[in-house]
């Protein structure tokens, strides 16, 4: 569904709150996809997503309930009471609980557990006892397994016995008495076979599989390779424990993705979306990699001054205090510091709200909590940034002038480029946090807004911003 249909579904639910008609927003959310309507209610308020999940049938309220925010699911679980919640939790698969109870506090978690049933309890914990990153923390324990020995109409007849309580897919398992994967069959196979064939002479017996213990994107590129939409998982002692799902894939795959990119951002990859973390996260996640570029930054200094000295750039005197001078052998090897961590700064932001745009965790109307989430960003990085730099540039210029730093000219360079650095970050973020909400409001992708535009602006203003501070604090000190 488009963005804008699902818009006009949020739209006339607030309509409809407004006039307390509770009969109509019934029937709007049975009669769109629940996904549509769990995405259109991400922007309505909690209290009125809990009048709805009260509102619907349990099965169509615990599959909204899925494909909620984690805020809005942490919300619902405190506000709902335990009568009203067990039946929701009831009838959500346990990947999906596990999903849900990994998002909450302590609490609320043992409010979920207690009221789910003592079987879902053992599977969470056997799914929770493995590695995130593993095969095993994302498959499904729920699934229809098939006997070798048994006929289709047997067969047949165990799927329509357990087909609601598992998860929903046309790939069957064979396994043997001791559990041991032997093979795989189709519905369609089952369907249109003799009811009386045993399973083991139809099955196929190419087995494709993964370990518990296997990376989850290895697990990615084995639905890649072999196009297959159900994976069968199985244990140390090579029994079936599990199925992992096409659509589970898709979510590695994405995840993956994101992480990537932000890695090639310079960004520390997080795991909760964008508004979910908070301005310290952030930080966290962008300050070492922006201190240990700008750290490296001073390795192209030192190569500047070294070669203006091979060429006799300075003046014949070597006077420190002739505007000559400190343009070129000061003022000249700093920009460049001051140009590359800006730039970078800006990359980030503009990676990080491009990569959130894409995944729907911001739209065009947050343009406002964006920009005033990446200013307090940018100023507590900047700040970092500029304590770094201080003690950089006294190092460097300790062992360039051989300890004699006490001397004008250089504290001024300090406090020009500390000053230049801190307001060139700042912009750096705020414009490569809004070119991609823009891009997005003209309805052009925001990846066009990426690294060579935004290095582009940012390298004009930060020159313009380094230039101008440099020259009016430099101007009353060398008489110009």
């Amino acid at each position: 569904m488009e963005m804008t249909e699902v818009k006009q579904i949020e739209e006339q639910i607030i309509a409809l709150f407004k006039k307390n008609d509770l009969k109509e927003i019934k029937k709007i959310c049975e009669s769109y996809p629940l996904v549509d309507i769990a995405e259109a209610l991400a922007e309505i308020e909690h209290e009125s997503v809990l009048k709805i999940i009260r509102l619907l049938e349990i099965e169509d309220s615990s599959h909204i309930f899925i494909y909620l925010g984690h805020k809005t699911q942490e919300y619902l679980v405190r506000e709902l009471s335990n009568a009203e919640l067990k039946p929701i939790i009831k009838d959500i698969y346990v990947d999906d609980v596990i999903d849900i109870i990994d998002e909450l506090p302590a609490e609320l978690v043992k409010k979920v557990l207690k009221l789910a049933s003592q079987e879902v309890r053992m599977k969470v914990n056997q799914i929770l006892e493995y590695d995130e990153t593993t095969a095993g923390a994302i498959m499904s324990v729920e699934f229809i397994k098939l006997q070798e020995e048994v006929t289709v109409q047997e067969a047949i007849n165990e799927i329509r016995k357990l087909h609601d309580a598992n998860e929903e897919n046309e790939d069957f398992f064979v396994v043997d008495k001791f559990d041991s994967l032997k093979g795989t069959v189709k519905l369609k196979d089952l369907v249109f076979n003799n009811e009386k064939i045993i399973i083991s002479e139809i099955m196929d017996k190419r087995l494709i599989y993964a370990q518990t213990t296997t990376d989850q994107e290895e697990v990615a590129d084995i639905f890649k390779k072999y196009d297959i939409e159900t994976l069968p998982i199985l244990n140390s002692e090579n029994k079936l424990a599990g199925i992992i799902t096409v659509d589970d894939v898709i979510d590695v795959i994405e995840e993956e993705n994101t992480e990537d990119i932000h890695k090639m951002g310079g960004i520390k990859p997080l795991e909760d979306s964008y508004f979910d973390n908070n301005i310290w996260k952030m930080v966290g996640s962008r300050a070492g990699w922006l201190t240990a570029l700008m750290l490296s930054a001073t390795i192209v200094q030192i190569i500047i001054i070294a070669f203006m000295v091979a060429f006799k750039v300075n003046d014949s005197n070597n006077n420190l205090n002739s505007s000559t001078y400190v343009m070129t052998m000061i003022l000249m090897p700093l920009l460049v510091v001051v140009l590359t961590t800006a730039s970078n700064s800006g990359n980030q932001s503009s990676t990080m709200i491009a990569r959130s745009i894409a995944l729907k965790e911001i739209k065009t109307k947050d343009y406002f909590k964006v920009v005033w989430k990446e200013l307090r960003v940018s100023v507590i990085i900047g700040l970092i940034l500029v304590i770094c730099n201080f003690l950089r540039m006294l190092i460097v210029y300790a062992v360039q002038f051989k300890g004699d730093i006490n001397n004008v000219i250089l504290w001024t360079s300090i406090a020009v480029t500390s000053i230049a650095l801190f307001i060139s970050v700042v912009i750096s973020k705020l414009i490569g946090s809004t070119l991609p909400l823009i891009a997005k409001f003209i309805k052009i992708d925001a990846a066009i807004f990426a690294s060579p535009i935004i290095t582009t602006i940012v390298d004009i203003l930060s020159s313009a911003i380094f230039l101008g501070i440099a020259f009016a604090m430099y101007s009353p000190i060398l008489g110009i």
